[in-house]
């Protein structure tokens, strides 16, 4: 049972904000591909994404990743 798709949605934005100041990533979800959760990072403050835009996770990362505070969907 993937559970991520019951959070989010393929297409809207998130962002993961470090603690450190000014560092923030965005990211349009892209859905699951050979269980791996999928991310296009469209912006790193900090330039760490500049040649891989292409952000896979595991199942087990993408669980973390819902519960940590620091990322959120982008409102607009």
């Amino acid at each position: 049972m993937p559970i991520p798709s019951m959070f989010l949605k393929i297409g809207n934005l998130y962002e993961y904000r470090y603690k450190q100041p000014d560092h923030v990533i965005l990211m349009v979800y892209l859905g699951e591909s050979r269980d791996l959760y999928q991310f296009y990072v469209m912006h790193d403050s900090h330039g760490a994404y500049v040649t891989e835009k292409l952000y896979k996770i595991t199942e087990q990362q993408m669980i973390r990743l819902l519960h940590d505070e620091q990322f959120n969907e982008v409102i607009h």
